[in-house]
């Protein structure tokens, strides 16, 4: 995770590469913090931050990262909060 926010980072600094937004939604793994999360919300995005939105447990739906192993549940309710984040 860490190696994608330092890529988003680079991605929305470099002026080159024209008007560039991204939406990510992650779980809002504030306690403890994950040290990406910590990034995303730290000062270096600071100028690109548009929106941070947290969306309540229970009111949307995750697919499950070991569906390609024939898992028979593919979506499961969030039991957490959802961190939603503008940066533009």
């Amino acid at each position: 995770m860490e190696a994608g926010v330092n890529q988003l980072r680079t991605l929305l600094a470099d002026k080159q590469n024209g008007p560039l937004s991204f939406v990510i939604v992650l779980p809002n793994w504030v306690d403890p913090p994950t040290p990406s999360i910590e990034m995303l919300a730290g000062e270096p995005f600071a100028p690109f931050r548009r929106a941070d939105i947290v969306q309540p447990k229970g009111n949307d739906l995750w697919l499950d990262g070991f569906q390609h192993n024939g898992t028979e549940q593919k979506y499961f309710v969030a039991p957490w909060y959802a961190s939603v984040l503008v940066y533009k």
